[in-house]
């Protein structure tokens, strides 16, 4: 079937058994282990490797890119970052990589931080409304609005699972933003981004909030134990290819808030820091 001879076929049954992908569970009869298992059941693991060839080309040559970052081809795959060459088809494909990897991700978030406190939710550079949607599947009742540029919001209009998520055109660092909102939330927005326009959108929204207002902010971060290959490795690497944005540890984001206006920040503990940790920032009352 996949036109390997038998000992090429052993080849890779035995590396991915090393990778806890596959399985021998008697002499010559293989099974997906535990971890493949796990990439069948989440489509977007398959879509995130896939898009990896990208980065691969970058790190062929890494001091090629340490030292010329505006040269990389992620950067090109990124229609958001500041001197990307964007297309039509740049946009369908980073919303759909977005859209199925967070699914990874919004039922730790939601495990984590219940919203059924809350009235209304806006998310913030929310995508094709992945989040937006987890969202309203748990609290039909709860208000849902996505925020996103104009391109990735003709996208998700296109999708007939929007459902009744509100999508708005807007740019975060520049239109202006929905005034006295209860909650908004930056889904691996962050870490995307320089730290002087990430500084200006923290006020924005502290200012857009009503008094006694959050900000939930889930993405993995730096100097996360355990996972510092992923936090400090992987997306430092990442983002220097991508041309925009750093990852930053928790502490880092705290201050960051602090000085945007915030007063009570707090961590929620998730299920697989490695994938995302978990913030939320309040405004005062008064």
């Amino acid at each position: 079937m996949c036109g390997l001879t038998t000992q090429a076929a052993f080849t890779l049954l035995t590396a991915a058994r090393a990778l806890k992908l596959t399985d021998e569970v008697s002499p010559g009869h293989w099974m997906v282990g535990e971890l493949g298992a796990s990439v069948l059941g989440n489509p977007g693991v398959a879509d995130m490797v896939r898009h990896h060839t990208v980065l691969y080309r970058d790190l062929a040559d890494p001091l090629a890119i340490l030292r010329h970052r505006e040269q990389s081809g992620l950067r090109n795959y990124w229609s958001y970052v500041p001197g990307s060459a964007r297309t039509e088809d740049s946009h369908r494909e980073y919303s759909r990589l977005m859209s199925s990897s967070l699914a990874l991700i919004a039922d730790h978030i939601l495990d984590s931080y219940p919203l059924k406190d809350y009235a209304s939710l806006i998310d913030v550079a929310g995508g094709t409304g992945q989040f937006a949607r987890a969202v309203k599947q748990r609290h039909p009742d709860l208000s849902t609005t996505v925020l996103d540029l104009p391109e990735v919001v003709s996208e998700a209009k296109h999708q007939s699972a929007a459902g009744d998520v509100r999508f708005v055109a807007t740019d975060m660092f520049q239109s202006p933003l929905p005034q006295n909102t209860e909650l908004f939330s930056l889904i691996r927005v962050l870490h995307d981004h320089d730290d002087e326009p990430v500084r200006q959108l923290l006020c924005r929204l502290y200012d857009a909030l009503q008094p006694g207002g959050h900000l939930l902010i889930a993405e993995p971060m730096a100097g996360t134990a355990g996972a510092e290959s992923i936090g400090d490795t992987y997306f430092s690497f990442y983002l220097w290819a991508m041309g925009s944005g750093r990852p930053r540890t928790a502490q880092e984001l705290q201050e960051m808030c602090l000085t945007a206006g915030f007063t009570r920040i707090r961590e929620f503990k998730t299920p697989i820091p490695a994938l995302t940790r978990l913030l939320v920032a309040e405004k005062p009352q008064d």
